[in-house]
């Protein structure tokens, strides 16, 4: 018996690492390991600009005293710039891994990563995104392929040809960047060229991911709402798009239960007299448009195939949170169908002339974005009678 439930255990824990491993091969998570990468190289290049500086101004001023045949020499320290260009190439490639995962999904593997990215050539990953990139992106490229593969960790290449590897077009590439000004202004363009472009798609296909992980409040909590809720007619460009908007948002006002509690309980006390998390559900439930909060419960409670993938931690735990106190119903969900004679006349169509809709299991519908204009409202009152 001992034996089996270990087996289960170990069985349980393998499919929690094959269901984590599929998870951070999305976009995302290549975008804020490429964020982390560039910030640290970062850190570095600024540390040592002041040692730079004093070298230039060491050799400045030797070369004031003429040596015999030109030569110049100092006993000035050179800056360490190299750990950065590694960890700029890292970025790099990691912009680039993201966008090839962006661009074709199905490069997500379950098992194991996708043979044609488990590797470091970036001129060659680059050929697999709708990109293009001019003569100098590509030579830059080349040299930030061989600072992953030595020049950026080890004094020497594994063979005498790969200190000074043949470029695509044929001529010698100096794998080391000692150009640092021009050559640092280049990594740095190239970096943010690939970071606009695989916001942009998050923003575009998978909205407001970057905006969940800036949320630290109840009050920031509802602005996001809000702002999802413009974004519906607003910002979005897909139909798939917008109802990702319409989830968000529903999410946002769910999760104010469970936030508002923890948060401002001391002035729920105080203004309210409200003790105890039952007093508080209890109260809560008396507010006008409770309803209205109570669905975007049972949207935020659905199983959402990349709600683990899309949203932190912390937003996940306050969804269960609250609904363990009021529990998913499993009564209502959201889609996106065809315009009718439905409660919610005050709604707008979708891109594609749809209707965004809460359905309920007995095949009532109501138009859904009255239902999270009114739940906003309640939050808006709430946090007004609560002194914000």
């Amino acid at each position: 018996m001992r034996q089996d439930k270990g087996k289960q255990q170990a069985d349980g824990f393998d499919d929690y690492l094959q269901r984590l491993f599929t998870k951070r091969q999305h976009p995302m998570y290549w975008l804020i390991s490429a964020r982390d990468l560039r910030d640290a190289a970062e850190t570095i290049i600024k540390d040592q600009e002041p040692v730079e500086t004093k070298l230039w101004e060491a050799l400045t001023e030797q070369a004031k005293r003429p040596k015999p045949r030109g030569v110049y020499w100092t006993n000035a320290e050179h800056p360490n710039y190299t750990p950065a260009h590694m960890l700029y190439a890292f970025a790099t490639e990691n912009l680039i891994k993201g966008l090839i995962m962006a661009e074709q999904p199905e490069r997500i593997g379950k098992d194991e990563l996708d043979s044609t990215i488990a590797n470091h050539n970036l001129l060659k990953l680059v050929g697999l995104i709708s990109l293009k990139f001019d003569d100098d992106e590509q030579k830059l490229l080349e040299r930030l392929t061989h600072t992953i593969l030595w020049a950026g960790r080890y004094p020497v290449s594994k063979v005498p040809t790969g200190m000074m590897p043949k470029g695509r077009d044929g001529s010698r590439l100096m794998p080391k960047f000692i150009h640092w000004s021009e050559e640092h202004g280049a990594m740095r363009r190239l970096y943010q060229r690939l970071d606009g472009d695989l916001e942009a798609y998050l923003e575009d296909h998978d909205p407001s991911v970057a905006a969940w992980y800036a949320v630290g409040d109840a009050q920031s909590l509802l602005d996001k709402a809000k702002q999802d809720f413009r974004n519906i007619h607003g910002k979005a460009r897909h139909v798939e798009t917008q109802v990702n908007y319409a989830v968000d948002c529903a999410i946002s006002l769910w999760v104010m239960v469970d936030w508002l509690w923890v948060e401002r309980r001391e002035q729920l006390s105080e203004r309210l007299g409200i003790k105890t998390e039952a007093d508080y559900w209890s109260w809560l439930q008396r507010q006008r448009d409770f309803e209205s909060i109570r669905l975007c419960g049972e949207i935020a409670s659905e199983d959402h195939p990349v709600k683990s993938d899309r949203y932190p931690p912390q937003i996940l735990a306050a969804i269960a949170s609250a609904a363990s106190a009021m529990p998913n119903t499993g009564k209502v969900t959201m889609t996106a169908g065809e315009a009718e004679n439905v409660s919610g006349n005050d709604a707008q169509p979708l891109l594609d002339g749809t209707m965004l809709k809460f359905v309920y299991v007995d095949h009532r519908r109501e138009y859904a974005e009255p239902i999270l204009r009114r739940a906003i409202e309640a939050w808006e009152r709430i946090l007004i009678d609560l002194g914000e």
